[in-house]
Order: C-alpha cells, then structure tokens, then sequence
C-alpha cells in the first residue's frame, strides 16, 4: 500500500513539471541565439561547455522564481486535497485536515480558533512564500540591475 503523501507529492510533481519544462526549454531556445551563445560557438566551445556556462546561468535564475511561485500554489493544492480528503490522511498534520476537522465537527461556531487557526496559518504561509519569491526576482532579475 502507498503512502498518502506519496500519493500526493506524485500527483503535485505530475501536475507542475510541464510548467517548468515548457519555460526551461522555450528560454533555452531563445538563448541559443543570443549573441554570446554564438560567439561561444565561433570561439569553439563545446556543446557541453556552452550549456553549463552560459544557457544554465541565463535560465537558472527564471525557473528558481517560478519554483517559488508554484511552491505557494503547491501549498494551497495540498491543503485543498487534505481538506476534500484525497490527500493526506488524519495522523499526518495537515491544515486541510485542520479546515475540516474544524469545520466536520462544527467547533468553529462556538470556538473560532479551531477553524481560524489554521486558515491563517495557511493564509500567511502562502503569502511569505509570495514574498519570498517577489524578493528572489528582484535579486535574480538582471534587467532590475
């Protein structure tokens, strides 16, 4: 038997690799011909060589912004699985759990804290995350220079 959080990182991988394969390659096709890729290639510099020093550097800092991007979306997709009860299951923590468990056994209506607790927790983790990107973009962008 698998794990439901195995379950669940499958599904979440599956679901975003596209996303950054698709942005990995289409900035890779629109540096192969940039002039510095050329000038590498007229230099007789191999393939290997001018993918490592000059394509990766180029494309590394787009793709780590979008992880973080998508981290926070990841975040908001595990806990939407938990809540609807396709994630991860009761001895595991999880705020979707929390949500509906607050919410299952209806305390939020005389204790609010069991349902807001974990809704901000949530709430202000995805926002810190959006941030945090927000911060690496400005650091990583090199036209912001």
């Amino acid at each position: 038997m698998v794990s439901p959080l195995v379950v669940v990182i499958v599904i979440l991988a599956a679901s975003t690799w596209t996303y950054f394969a698709r942005l990995s390659r289409g900035l890779t096709v629109t540096l192969r011909s940039r002039p510095f890729v050329d000038a590498a290639v007229t230099l007789g510099a191999k393939r290997r060589w001018i993918l490592f020093r000059e394509v990766l550097p180029n494309v590394l800092p787009v793709v780590v912004v979008y992880w973080a991007v998508q981290l926070s979306a990841s975040i908001v997709a595990e806990a939407t699985l938990s809540f609807l009860g396709v994630g991860i299951q009761a001895p595991t923590p999880s705020l979707g759990n929390m949500i509906a468990d607050a919410q299952r056994t209806s305390l939020y209506q005389v204790q609010p804290w069991y349902l807001l607790g974990p809704a901000i927790a949530l709430f202000v983790i995805v926002l810190g995350f959006n941030a945090f990107s927000s911060g690496l973009r400005n650091v990583l962008d090199p036209k912001g220079r």
